[in-house]
């Protein structure tokens, strides 16, 4: 039997996100979110997931959006903190794995107890051309 997975991405994002993934995933086909580790309603998310074991949960690795969760990333964020844009990180996810993604990993273990990089709709040929963190950390192992 083949099992489909249909991820709905970005949990955490907002509060409203997290309700409408946990309605496409209560009445829908929605089996699995990603969270992000630094959105503003990540807590709330984490909460909607302790409660609802049926959903599948993995990690949505951000590179360019927010702020990171560590602070000793200079060469991945701009003069106010922030990540920078899309386009100034290609060609430095094997940086990113070496210093941010061990702690991104962590955090989502020690929080959900799990370990699972779920966010690889993208399937590029090499890390460097897709902001996609999944194909570079399969790389890796």
């Amino acid at each position: 039997m083949i099992e489909v997975l249909v991820n709905a991405d970005d949990f955490g994002l907002t509060k409203a996100v997290n309700y409408g993934i946990l309605d496409s995933h209560k009445y829908g086909i929605v089996n699995s979110a990603t969270i992000m580790m630094n959105a503003i309603a990540t807590e709330h998310a984490i909460e909607i997931a302790k409660k609802t074991p049926s959903l599948k949960v993995g990690i949505h690795l951000v590179l360019t959006w927010g702020k990171p969760l560590l602070s000793d990333v200079p060469s991945l964020v701009d003069e106010s903190g922030f990540f920078k844009k899309q386009g100034m990180v290609y060609g430095s996810c094997w940086y990113f794995l070496e210093r941010i993604g061990e702690g991104v990993v962590s955090t989502n273990r020690k929080i959900l107890g799990i370990w699972s990089i779920s966010d690889s709709f993208r399937q590029p040929s090499s890390c460097t051309r897709d902001h996609s963190i999944s194909a570079c950390y399969k790389k890796a192992v």
